[in-house]
């Protein structure tokens, strides 16, 4: 009998335990108190406005960071992914007005 694996939460971290957990030949059941899986890679509603702030981009693109070999693994990029090369790290757009956080800086 395989041995399981429970994991809490089925954000980007839970969707990965599981991803991991099955190529280890373990049985995983994943628990979400959502009504779907995404965690912070979702948009959701709240008060009358919607709320995008899923990704938008993947750190570990560059394909010499080990980062990349878990997206790899995991089926979210390959070699022939495009991806734009951008030093922002976050913006927040409301009113017509935009807020930047930019990388390094």
């Amino acid at each position: 009998m395989k041995k399981k694996i429970v994991i809490i939460g089925g954000g980007i971290g839970g969707l990965s335990a599981g991803i991991y957990a099955l190529r280890a030949g373990y049985d995983a059941a994943i628990y979400e108190k959502n009504h779907v899986a995404g965690g912070e890679c979702m948009g959701w509603d709240r008060k009358g406005c919607h709320i995008d702030n899923c990704i938008h981009w993947l750190t570990g693109t560059d394909s010499n960071t080990s980062v990349w070999q878990v997206w790899n693994t995991m089926g979210a990029i390959d070699e022939n992914t495009p991806y734009a090369d951008t030093n922002k790290f976050y913006s927040s757009c409301l009113n017509g007005q935009e807020a930047t956080l930019l990388e390094g800086a």
